[in-house]
């Protein structure tokens, strides 16, 4: 009897690990996320090697899950601005940058790298086990 796969069911490796770190504190460009995290210039020049990778996939899904992305967009999307209204610009940088996050926009498309908003408390766990390495 086989057992099924999950779809991310593999461990981030260090350097990827790092990458999405670097990306959430700095909200860098990849090439430089990368570069910065160790990555060679083969990679940096094609950053979707690894930011499509199972490992950074499965890192985006822990740290900014589909739940917690809607939640938040609910959120925007009904907060008002001082007088009452909606604050539009709020809820489209919200969704421009969840959406860019997620991979729901053609690279080409894109004009600016995405930020990773990452909860502290686990980038500190993601900080410490690159320490042990």
């Amino acid at each position: 009897m086989s057992k099924k796969r999950k779809k991310y069911d593999v461990k981030p490796t260090a350097r990827q690990k790092a990458a999405f770190i670097i990306l959430a504190e700095n909200g860098r460009n990849k090439g430089k996320a990368l570069l910065r995290a160790g990555y060679s210039k083969g990679t940096v020049v094609a950053p979707t090697k690894v930011t499509k990778s199972r490992g950074f996939q499965q890192l985006i899904e822990e740290y900014l899950p589909d739940e917690d992305l809607a939640k938040k967009h609910r959120e925007l999307m009904n907060k008002k601005d001082i007088g009452g209204g909606m604050d539009v610009q709020a809820v489209k940088a919200a969704l421009d940058m969840g959406y860019k996050i997620k991979g729901h926009y053609r690279e080409d498309n894109q004009q600016k790298a995405p930020v990773v908003l990452v909860n502290i408390e686990k980038a500190k766990e993601i900080e410490k086990a690159l320490e042990e390495i």
